[in-house]
């Protein structure tokens, strides 16, 4: 029974794929694995040196929301005489920024067309000052080798794109009315800068605390800063103006009303006492009654004149109360070292991926030996382990 048992236990291993004989192969081609992963390291070396600079500036900030409306409480008895509630006007028009509100906002149009007209140090050509449109712009004019690549590779588009001729689009400008339904037609400069800058811009609030990171990315640490700066100016400016939107409205309607009920009262205040100064030592009934009419309109306006006044104030108020205040927690500093490329980051990343490219490589060809080519498998086995198999292991 025993001898039935045991002659039904493979005496040949050459077909085993044990972890043994893979640990022994591999540490026998083991020189073949180091020449590779120092070749891979090589090439991260290489395009960690070819790779552009890039430095990174990053400024935290704050949005401090509107104060309470004790802040306006004194004109409270004033507003509700005039017929203007202040709870009411306060709370309209409010927006509750959020953090994909904040991204939307960043990556949107007009904000864009805001930023690429602001001008930016560039490295290239020779240390230049000038917007990103400009840049960009300039950059689009092909040079020599892209008028080469124009008339020889490029020819047949060439040819298609004399023939349709295309009017490039002059570059688009933003409405007066913040609230247009005309559509905004961009060129592939603008278009190409607004890639650009949400490639190179972005974004972050931190839920806890409501702070927000603006982080911006140059080739130069003068570049990186400047930009932060010109994001974080526009992105303060567009904030205000949209929580403020209509409180703003508000004020100008107000402003307005009062201006006109100001001028008749002023017309209607000269006419009466004009009328006094000529009706002095006159005592007649029809003089009385023309007095007493432009007195009551003067009485009136000057009502009115009061009560737009206190509209105005309120209105002035308002808009102070929704107008968001800036608290900057960490300021604009111009980068020292660059953020990206990180050397040990290539160096790591270049020995890991070689080590995966040979220990893989190695594994492969002698899956492909066991199944397609066994007599040449059976003589790895035992090249690598039979004759050497003892001395791996107690290397190992």
């Amino acid at each position: 029974m025993s001898d039935e048992k045991k002659s039904n236990v493979p005496t040949n291993d050459d077909d085993q794929f044990d972890i043994v004989w893979i640990v022994s192969y591999l540490w026998a081609r083991r020189w073949f694995i180091i020449k590779i992963v120092v070749a891979v390291v090589c090439l991260a070396v290489l395009r960690y040196a070819i790779t552009p600079k890039t430095f990174t500036t990053k400024s935290s900030i704050v949005i401090n929301s509107s104060s309470s409306l004790s802040s306006v409480s004194g004109l409270a008895g004033l507003a509700s005489l005039v017929g203007v509630n202040v709870s009411s006007i306060s709370s309209s028009g409010s927006i509750n920024f959020t953090s994909d509100l904040y991204e939307f906002l960043l990556g949107s149009t007009p904000f864009a067309l805001k930023i690429m007209n602001e001008p930016i140090p560039w490295v290239k050509p020779n240390d230049t000052i000038e917007s990103l449109y400009s840049h960009i712009h300039r950059d689009t004019i092909p040079g020599l080798v892209g008028n080469i690549l124009k008339y020889t590779v490029h020819l047949p588009h060439t040819i298609m794109s004399k023939i349709n001729v295309v009017k490039p689009l002059p570059p688009a400008t933003m409405s007066e009315d913040p609230i247009s339904f005309e559509p905004l037609v961009i060129n592939e400069t603008q278009d190409m800068c607004i890639k650009w800058l949400s490639e190179h811009v972005s974004i972050e609030e931190d839920r806890q605390s409501g702070a927000l990171e603006i982080s911006a990315e140059g080739e130069s640490p003068e570049q990186s800063a400047k930009l932060a700066s010109v994001v974080l100016k526009h992105l303060r400016g567009t904030i205000i103006d949209i929580k403020t939107r209509d409180s703003k409205l508000n004020l100008s309607n107000a402003i307005e009303r009062h201006n006109v009920i100001e001028r008749k009262f002023d017309e209607a205040r000269n006419a009466y006492y004009a009328y006094l100064d000529r009706h002095r030592d006159l005592v007649e009934e029809r003089a009385d009654i023309t007095a007493d009419k432009l007195k009551y309109d003067y009485n009136l306006f000057e009502t009115l004149a009061t009560t737009a006044a206190g509209e105005v104030e309120t209105a002035q108020q308002t808009l102070l109360q929704e107008t968001p205040e800036f608290s900057i927690l960490e300021p604009i500093v111009q980068p020292i070292k660059k953020s990206r490329p990180k050397l040990l980051l290539h160096l790591v990343g270049g020995g890991l991926l070689g080590g995966i490219l040979a220990v893989g490589g190695l594994l492969v060809y002698l899956a492909y030996l066991q199944a397609f080519k066994p007599s040449l498998y059976s003589e790895e086995r035992k090249k690598y382990f039979h004759a050497d198999s003892s001395n791996s292991i107690q290397s190992l």
